[in-house]
């Protein structure tokens, strides 16, 4: 996955959200880490386009770069199904991890607004 790729994560990314699917992930796939959405050469709003379809119920996404998450030291795999992909970092998840993901996500984008 190029450092270039767009990840989009619905919601606000909220601290106590975020730890509890890094849980949830760990229990899951054996990874620490959360979703997020990707599809090679497509925007963050033909991603939610097509996950739209599909009933996925977010009205906010927050999108970063593949690369940007590179640079703070952690991994993109794919996981569970097609253009699914989790941000895995090593457990536990603390504020400081929080932070710096945080701040290299876009604010939240009203997806209402969009269409």
């Amino acid at each position: 996955m190029p450092d270039h790729a767009i990840l989009v994560r619905g919601g606000f990314l909220k601290f106590d959200e975020i730890k509890r699917d890094c849980s949830k992930a760990l229990e899951k796939i054996n990874f620490y880490g959360f979703s997020v959405l990707s599809i090679q050469g497509k925007s963050a709003l033909e991603i939610y386009d097509s996950k739209k379809q599909l009933h996925v119920p977010f009205v906010f996404i927050r999108v970063v770069e593949v690369g940007q998450i590179r640079a703070l030291g952690l991994q993109v795999l794919p996981t569970l199904a097609e253009n699914h992909y989790t941000i895995v970092h090593v457990e536990p998840l603390d504020y400081s991890v929080f932070s710096k993901l945080d701040a290299v996500f876009s604010a939240p984008m009203n997806m209402k607004e969009q269409v």
